[in-house]
């Protein structure tokens, strides 16, 4: 079969994409990771996840978390959520509804809230102006 790479190799080549400022290829990792089907932990899947954030790929982001999940590669803790928040809040284009569907998600899984749960929700609150919906 060859070489494949696994989700340290990805997250490496993200990383070095993403201080390239390359979100073409980053995007086009995105794919890669896909369609590679490769198991990840899931801190490796933070990882990933806080890379596209951090890129403004927050579509892919939100994208790579819920396909992941759904073809059975990785099963999401609460840092992996966290990393996930953290990148919608990064957005210019933040989204009160993703951030409040994926709130209910970790809550239905059972995981705690905490600052660092907390403090990217209330940045996109704060950045749509809906900071009243926060409290």
């Amino acid at each position: 079969e060859g070489f494949r790479n696994d989700m340290y190799t990805y997250n490496a080549m993200a990383s070095v994409l993403l201080r390239a400022r390359q979100n073409a290829s980053l995007k086009a990792l995105v794919g890669d990771v896909l369609s590679s089907r490769c198991l990840m932990s899931p801190g490796a899947l933070g990882f990933f996840i806080r890379c596209l954030g951090n890129a403004g790929l927050v579509e892919e982001a939100s994208s790579v978390f819920d396909r992941v999940r759904e073809m059975g590669l990785c099963v999401p803790n609460a840092y992996t959520y966290n990393c996930l928040l953290e990148a919608i809040s990064k957005s210019n284009s933040s989204s009160v509804d993703l951030v409040e569907s994926k709130l209910k998600e970790m809550r239905d899984c059972g995981f705690e809230f905490d600052k660092y749960t907390l403090t990217p929700v209330l940045q996109v609150y704060c950045n749509t102006r809906k900071s009243d919906r926060a409290l």
